[in-house]
């Protein structure tokens, strides 16, 4: 398939999604053939208006034995048809996230992205785990040969962390 796609409005209520790494790093995402890769890199696509509440996120890492669960996902996804350009947010309710039998929750998970044809801008990208919070802004240049700029805050409350990490030593 090649060509322009447009989205005026649609709207996801409660999906449910799960992705899997296992232990060689496949994943359940399927992948898209060469030759299909080829012909999409020449479609364009402006999605108007995307709404998508109530998901359910879970994330599994069996190389790492980490997992993330974020229920009460909601994504909107706002699209400009003089830019091409797409707004999106994300917001999700307190989840978790596991690491080598460990769990704490991660809370405050929140996305302000803005996807350009061939640059993508996290405007602002948070989330809280355990006691800690992280707080950080980046852009991604040119995805043909990317070029990467990351600013970030993080307050951290060390001792729940190495705890969580496993490494059992006092702070």
């Amino acid at each position: 398939l090649s060509g322009e796609y447009q989205i005026e409005d649609a709207s996801v209520r409660n999906p449910r999604v799960h992705l899997v790494f296992d232990k060689d790093g496949k994943s359940n995402i399927p992948e898209i053939p060469e030759s299909k890769k080829k012909q999409d890199s020449q479609s364009s696509f402006l999605v108007d208006r995307l709404l998508i509440t109530g998901a359910d996120l879970r994330v599994e890492d069996r190389r790492q034995n980490v997992a993330a669960h974020l229920p009460q996902t909601e994504v909107v996804v706002d699209g400009n048809p003089i830019t091409g350009n797409h707004d999106v947010t994300l917001t999700t309710g307190e989840g978790t996230a596991s690491y080598q039998g460990g769990t704490l929750p991660l809370r405050g998970v929140g996305a302000d992205i803005l996807l350009k044809q061939k640059d993508v801008e996290i405007r602002k990208l948070t989330s809280g785990l355990g006691q800690s919070t992280l707080s950080l802004s980046s852009t991604i240049n040119d995805f043909e040969k990317p070029r990467l700029n990351v600013d970030g805050e993080a307050k951290l409350r060390l001792s729940p962390l190495v705890n969580f990490a496993g490494l059992n030593r006092k702070l």
